[in-house]
């Protein structure tokens, strides 16, 4: 049993008053003396047996008024599944409001918010105010509103009017703030009112079950509302590039996955390349299932593009879209790094031949380096190189963070411990473990090549036949490590060529040299070939860098541009982003839209950014009542459907039931009350 006004329980010691006048109220006797006891009346024993029989009666009775009376002010209840939702006078009210993506989804005219914003306005009627009341929004979850002790009238107009905002809910970390403020306000009792859809819950079950675990010795209740509304949406989850080569007039193959929450099943889908729809079909989804469509389309001309994939409107259109940036550089620019002149000639030959329009090359020496601006390419090639000063390591890391690519090729001038010190441990290229030489007789070849790789699709089968292989000398042996993919091998299996299979840093290692004595490669027409297609996979080959809404943008600058930096938002609104010195770098942080941000040096067009809606909004995987009371593990806790009648009735009814009762008790006292005075009398 709980109670609704615990103050009136305060006046419990009033049920001593009957007792005390009971024993104050016992009648005393007069001594007085008769000569004969011959003119009393016979008293019988019963009478007086009856007669304090009906007092101690009467005691009882008047004791039980007053507690019923107390009880009837004090309101209380015998509800387990509601306990929580009734707030006594001056207990703190914990909110914990689900603004995030999915509850935008429209359903009878209304946000699920604006629904959930309503039930906590019915909810009013279980709250005696004056309470303390915090809200937070778990979309910005360290961001909690102390109201302050509230009215009615001051709730009601607290929990209106929150708005959708298009990031992640994080409710765990709400959770955790909320159990914060709780131990910093020693708070006595207090409630928490989670109002969400819960979703993504499968994979975040366990961590709400851990954090739960934390209030189980605290004075708190918690209270879950989950939305158990048939959702009726079509997302389109995400947006691949499968991995190619990239050039003006030929296709670009994209794929797009798209998911169907429930009721929707055909849905029109386009594909916008610089705002102009260039594809568009209908695809059938059954309900709570997905399907991937795969689209291709040309470019006509370099350049930086910004597209999108859009489907029909449906209950929650912000997302409906989803998009995406596309980079066909006008030119590669490549800096060679090297100490031989005789040799980097050969290494510009086979970089221009052909391709003398789209390829511009830098030589310098290692001396050199630190005063070259790695922002000026796209490309940095490093040749018998086996060590940099150390210091060159962030500024290459930089460079691969930004999107920018690495091709390594060994030489003769190389020391393998000195460079797994600095290529294999600092910047994670594979290790260099052993040199093998032979002489003119005895050689290696080209061996195993993967055909499906991008660098050779669609070339490489025709251009076989044009050229025999290289010979090989000299075989650097290098271990292939987790993060390591191998392309090309020599004809004894020996990896030739491998990539780094890391996301964020692009970069190849190609181990045949053209060193004095290592092979014929510069002799043949390999060389240029596969210098090319390694120029123009690094440059061209699409990682997919897209945002989520709430995550900062970077832009690499070794150096704090004199020009100006602007940033425009997809609304129009311009912004100019703060350079960060340590890390040598612009950041962008206020990305609150779905869109394409663009960045402008200048005037001039430097990047764009696709910033979309984090995937975990974008699941069908809502929480149910049965399992949010798994997780809980405590009967103190629990979950409500939102839709249900969340009033007490039964405080009302049992109220009714105590005055009855006060009413009974006092006639009964009354009527025993005349009875005993009637028997005094006599």
């Amino acid at each position: 049993m709980s109670f609704i006004n615990l103050f009136f329980l305060y006046f419990l010691p009033i049920l001593s008053i009957p007792i005390i006048i009971h024993l104050l109220g016992r009648r005393r006797f007069k001594k007085v003396e008769f000569s004969s006891l011959k003119f009393l009346q016979n008293l019988e024993k019963d009478v007086i047996r009856k007669l304090k029989l009906r007092q101690i009666l009467l005691l009882i009775i008047r004791t039980l008024i007053l507690l019923l009376i107390i009880l009837f002010f004090a309101r209380p209840f015998w509800n387990k599944k509601s306990s929580g939702l009734i707030i006594n006078k001056g207990e703190t009210l914990y909110i914990l409001l689900d603004n995030s993506h999915s509850n935008g989804e429209l359903l009878q005219g209304q946000t699920l918010l604006a629904h959930q914003e309503n039930k906590l306005y019915d909810l009013s009627d279980n709250i005696n105010f004056p309470i303390i009341l915090k809200i937070i929004t778990t979309s910005n979850p360290d961001e909690m509103v102390n109201f302050g002790k509230v009215t009615q009238f001051e709730y009601e107009d607290a929990i209106k009017n929150h708005l959708i905002e298009h990031n992640k809910c994080k409710l765990i970390t709400s959770l955790d703030n909320v159990l914060k403020d709780f131990e910093k306000s020693n708070e006595l009792s207090s409630s928490i009112w989670i109002m969400s859809d819960f979703q993504n819950f499968t994979t975040e079950s366990h961590l709400l079950s851990n954090t739960i675990n934390k209030f189980e010795n605290k004075r708190i209740r918690i209270v879950f509302f989950p939305d158990l509304k048939i959702r009726s949406n079509t997302v389109i989850k995400k947006i691949t590039f499968p991995k190619q080569i990239i050039e003006t007039g030929k296709n670009i193959t994209l794929k797009t996955n798209i998911e169907n929450w429930g009721k929707q099943k055909e849905t029109p889908i386009s594909l916008f390349f610089e705002n102009e729809r260039v594809v568009q079909t209908i695809i059938d989804i059954p309900d709570k299932q997905s399907k991937t469509e795969e689209f291709e389309f040309t470019p006509d001309k370099p350049g930086i593009f910004t597209g999108k994939f859009q489907i029909g409107s449906d209950n929650l259109s912000s997302d409906n879209e989803r998009f995406f940036v596309l980079n066909i550089p006008k030119s590669i620019n490549i800096l060679i790094v090297n100490n031989a002149n005789t040799e980097t000639h050969f290494i510009e030959k086979a970089l221009l031949a052909g391709n003398s329009s789209l390829i511009n090359t830098h030589f310098i020496t290692p001396a050199i380096l630190s005063t070259e601006n790695f922002n000026n390419y796209d490309i940095l090639l490093f040749y018998n190189i086996d060590k940099l000063h150390k210091s060159h390591v962030n500024k290459i890391s930089a460079f691969q963070e930004s999107g920018k690519g690495i091709i390594l090729i060994p030489g003769a001038d190389c020391i393998p411990k000195n460079f797994n010190t600095f290529w294999a441990d600092e910047l994670g290229f594979p290790k260099w473990q052993d040199t093998k030489t032979s002489n003119n007789d005895n050689f290696l070849e080209i061996g195993t090549i993967n055909s499906d790789h991008p660098m050779f699709t669609g070339i490489w089968t025709d251009k076989i036949k044009l050229f025999s292989s290289p010979k090989f000398f000299t075989i650097p042996y290098f271990l292939t490590g987790k993060n390591h993919k191998v392309i090309m091998s020599y004809n004894n299996n020996i990896p030739l060529l491998f990539e780094m299979n890391n996301e964020n840093k692009k970069g190849l290692l190609f181990t045949g040299s053209i060193s004095s004595g290592w092979s014929d490669l510069q002799l043949t027409g390999f060389f240029p070939i596969i210098l090319q297609r390694m120029s123009l996979y690094l440059t061209n080959c699409i990682n997919l860098s897209q945002f989520d809404i709430g995550d900062t943008l970077y832009y690499k600058s070794q150096f704090q541009l004199d020009n100006k930096i602007i940033l425009k938002t997809p609304d129009g609104r311009k912004f100019t982003p703060a350079y960060d010195e340590k890390n040598h770098q612009y950041f962008f942080s206020e990305t609150s839209q779905p869109g394409i941000y663009n960045l402008f040096s200048a005037s001039k067009l430097e990047k764009s950014f696709a910033v979309n809606i984090p995937s975990a909004e974008l699941l069908n995987d809502f929480a149910n009542l049965e399992d949010l009371q798994k997780i809980t593990n405590n009967s103190k806790h629990t979950g409500i459907n939102i839709d249900d009648d969340l009033t007490l009735t039964t405080q009302k009814q049992f109220n009714i039931f105590l005055l009855i009762l006060v009413l009974l008790l006092s006639i009964i006292e009354t009527y025993i009350g005349r009875i005993n005075l009637k028997t005094h009398k006599n």
